[in-house]
């Protein structure tokens, strides 16, 4: 899972399409030059002539994401903004681009449009829409969706954002316990390798990861989904998902280094329904044999045969099916009741005494209720 971004060749300056004045463009064409360029490839070499970008994508990549175009934008954008991507793209070999939104490039956030459809003839594709995570900086387009190697241009690329001018409502931070979160995979924190596929896809309305592994190995590690994360010593992780698939039970997960792979932590067991159900595995993480970091989670496949969909991963502190993840709600023994007057009429500890009280909207204990019998 661990990808490296190739050398890119010289881009040229992008000219950018007229806009409304409510349409702010992330593009900044003075940025667009070599290395510190708004347009950059992983898995294919980039090259810029008049305007157009075209990419080289090799034959039978493992995954959609090994060959993408990433398109950063000179500002963060938050979830609910209204976006504007437009883009015109061919290809020598007809395929459906795949479009993410993502923070810095490779930090996978959400899908972003629907499929695009590219062919030998220029297309143009368009997609006006929300943000769906906070801290998007970047548009990922897959270009690995079909076995053939292929030529991909993109020409006339266009992303804006409207601006009020109105300064937005700050959005709330992600809970503390949270340290991770993903519904897909994106190749380069959450995916897998061995001799299973590895798919994103949309199941039941859901957006999810369809992992297929189509006969048993000779060993459970033979075929493995990875998530590269940076893990503490002495503390106990929970990972939640939903998944539903071909049943099986007793599927093994674990911590560990992913250079060395000293072991540093077993996750309890789980199975697999064939209908969705919800799954909280634990493990505590701990130094292992080796001085090596923790920092990947491993779930071992190499037994399973079949197909499962995996979908609303978390890594947290907190175990969200537990009692350390309920507020209790304190115990009332004592009740205090005022009209909206202020006129104070009951303070009594006989909860009867409340129930008594006529029809009407009452402040009980300093919280507004409305009576009704």
């Amino acid at each position: 899972m661990n990808k490296k971004l190739l050398a890119l060749a010289a881009i040229a300056a992008m000219s950018v399409s007229s806009i409304s004045a409510a349409e702010v463009s992330l593009l900044d064409a003075n940025s667009i030059h070599g290395n510190a360029s708004n347009l950059s490839g992983w898995g294919a070499q980039v090259e810029a002539v008049d305007g157009v970008y075209t990419l080289e994508v090799g034959a039978d990549l493992a995954n959609p994401w090994d060959a993408q175009l990433f398109i950063c934008g000179n500002k963060t954008l938050n979830a609910g903004q209204k976006i504007t991507f437009k883009m015109q793209a061919k290809s020598t070999s007809a395929r459906a681009l795949q479009t993410q939104a993502q923070g810095d490039m490779g930090g996978y956030l959400a899908n972003l449009g629907p499929d695009f459809e590219v062919a030998a003839d220029w297309k143009s594709y368009e997609f006006t829409g929300e943000v769906p995570a906070d801290g998007m900086k970047t548009i990922a387009v897959n270009l690995a969706t079909a076995s053939e190697a292929c030529t991909i241009s993109f020409k006339d690329i266009v992303w804006t954002v409207e601006e009020s001018g109105e300064t937005p409502d700050p959005k709330p931070e992600q809970p503390a316990d949270v340290v991770a979160s993903w519904y897909t995979g994106n190749g380069a924190t959450l995916g897998g390798w061995g001799g299973a596929t590895f798919e994103n896809v949309d199941e039941d309305g859901k957006p999810c990861l369809k992992v297929t592994n189509p006969s048993e190995c000779a060993n459970f590690w033979d075929v493995q989904l990875g998530i590269d994360v940076n893990l503490d010593f002495d503390k106990t992780y929970y990972l939640s998902f939903d998944v539903k698939g071909t049943p099986a039970e007793g599927i093994t997960s674990g911590i560990q280094n992913s250079t060395d792979y000293d072991g540093k932590g077993n996750f309890t067991a789980f199975n697999i329904t064939e209908d969705w159900a919800p799954v909280v595995i634990e493990a505590l993480c701990s130094q292992g044999n080796k001085e090596s970091d923790a920092n990947r989670i491993t779930i071992n496949l190499g037994k399973y045969v079949g197909t499962f969909y995996m979908t609303n991963v978390v890594l947290s502190t907190t175990n969200p099916a537990g009692v350390d993840a309920v507020e209790v709600a304190p115990v009332v023994n004592h009740w205090t009741v005022y009209n909206l007057m202020g006129v104070k009429v009951l303070d009594t500890d006989n909860e009867a005494a409340v129930n008594e009280l006529a029809n009407g909207i009452y402040v009980i204990n300093g919280k507004k209720v409305a009576i009704r019998h």
